[in-house]
């Protein structure tokens, strides 16, 4: 008797282990998932670049988050470029099909911090960067020097000279580029530049304060 009802307690397990197999999974899709399943059909007729992404975003229910800056040096963002209605295109490529029709010659979609972020270019950050002790001082130092050698309003300062000639010269707003900022405020800087740059530019501040403290 009892090795029947052990023989019915394993049968009945298998049999439920097998059922819950084939339910499908209870697991959100994450944003890259859901960017790469199809839409059946959406018609993008005589949208503006915006008014196609918040069609986009309604139909989807994805937060989607153009980066204007970028794009709006591609993309007239008045006219109404975009023609089509497109079936079974996964989200993301919808998306870049319409950025692309508005002119956009580079349009990139990143997922960040649950949000789809559209592009025109290169993304960038907006950061605010501690500098250590050393490197203020040293700061002050070398503009109390070029203050006395160069005529008021006419030094630059030394320390965003440095990083700009450091890190990707050429992205920076002061050397023509369109990407880089960076301002200095009491013991910090305010930098604008891509995610990879940000890291550059930190290890490198941090490097050169502990260079100052040796």
């Amino acid at each position: 008797m009892k090795h029947r009802w052990v023989s019915a307690i394993i049968l009945l397990l298998g049999i439920v282990t097998t059922a819950l197999a084939g339910q499908p999974s209870t697991r959100p899709a994450t944003i890259d998932e859901r960017l790469a399943l199809p839409i059946e059909s959406i018609s993008l007729d005589g949208l503006k670049l915006a008014d196609a992404l918040l069609k986009i975003a309604e139909q989807t229910h994805l937060n989607l988050v153009p980066d204007w800056p970028s794009l709006s040096g591609q993309v007239d963002l008045d006219a109404q470029h975009l023609q089509g209605t497109f079936r079974n295109l996964s989200v993301k490529q919808v998306i870049l099909i319409a950025c692309t029709m508005a002119g956009a010659e580079r349009p990139l979609v990143v997922v960040e911090d649950e949000q789809v972020r559209i592009a025109g270019g290169p993304f960038t950050q907006t950061r605010v960067i501690a500098v250590g002790p050393h490197l203020i001082k040293s700061r002050t130092d070398q503009l109390a020097l070029m203050l006395k050698m160069q005529p008021a309003g006419t030094s630059s300062d030394p320390l965003e000279k440095l990083l700009i000639s450091a890190i990707d010269p050429e992205s920076w707003s002061v050397n023509g580029g369109t990407i880089g900022t960076v301002d200095f405020l009491l013991d910090h800087l305010v930098v604008r530049q891509t995610p990879e740059n940000l890291a550059k530019i930190e290890k490198f501040l941090k490097q050169m304060e502990a260079d100052l403290a040796r």
